[in-house]
């Protein structure tokens, strides 16, 4: 490391010592998203110009989701759980009938649940539409830490399209549940290769029941030559379709 590189990165550590200490608010967030104090230049921009003032920049960071959420807009800074204030289950809503969602982008998780040490989290996303469904993407990769945390998402009565990887550490513990069971909905759930990436997908995929119409749609939208391997069960309950090249 240059004197130059060193000097900021100093500069930096003590910026986030300094702010994080005048400011309760921005300690609790900087703490609940895993940067910390010593790291706060993982979340700002700081730059010290000729006269030697000081300009800070926030970059967006992921929203911590709470018991009770409900998304009714894209989110490209993606969703997380598992900070130092965990609760046992956060169950929530995404909600697209003011118009499509996404949420994270490409290099950025759309959830991110990591292994928390004080408690296990079950996370249980219900994609719905109250009146007229618009479609939700996610179009990061969806990543589950090593532990007993969960992710579990429910489709219930809109299409979900996967544009990233769906990482499970230890196996087993995410499951896509698609279609609501009692209205029996015709649905689709499509994994798309969107950023020309070989996408791998390690999560249980089903139908609610074997009144839902459902199709599970494989896209290389992008025009490549790329691969999507499923690691888990497909058919949980049984899919109707598969469709291949859409």
């Amino acid at each position: 490391m240059s004197a130059n590189d060193h000097s900021m990165a100093l500069r930096n550590k003590l910026l986030g010592g300094v702010l994080a200490r005048r400011s309760p608010r921005l300690r609790r967030s900087l703490w609940r998203s895993g940067v910390g104090e010593a790291g706060l230049a993982l979340a700002l921009t700081v730059a010290v110009g000729a006269a030697g003032s000081l300009t800070v920049s926030h970059h967006a960071l992921a929203a911590e989701l709470d018991d009770g959420f409900n998304i009714t807009a894209t989110d490209t800074a993606g969703l997380t759980e598992g900070g130092a204030e965990a609760e046992t289950a956060v169950t929530g809503t995404i909600d697209s009938t003011a118009g499509a969602i996404t949420l994270g982008a490409d290099g950025t998780p759309s959830l991110a649940v990591a292994n928390d040490a004080n408690t296990t989290v079950a996370v249980t996303l219900n994609v719905t539409a109250g009146v007229t469904p618009s479609g939700v993407t996610f179009a990061g990769d969806i990543t589950l830490a090593t532990g007993d945390e969960t992710i579990t998402i429910n489709a219930t009565d809109d299409n979900i399209t996967l544009q990233g990887n769906v990482t499970d550490a230890d196996g087993g513990g995410i499951d896509f549940n698609i279609g609501s069971g009692a209205a029996d909905p015709t649905l689709t759930m499509t994994v798309d290769t969107a950023f020309a990436e070989d996408l791998v997908i390690n999560a249980k995929i089903g139908a609610v029941d074997a009144g839902d119409t459902i199709t599970l749609a494989v896209d290389n939208s992008q025009g490549g030559a790329n691969t999507v391997t499923f690691e888990q069960a497909i058919g949980t309950t049984a899919i109707d379709t598969v469709l291949l090249g859409v």
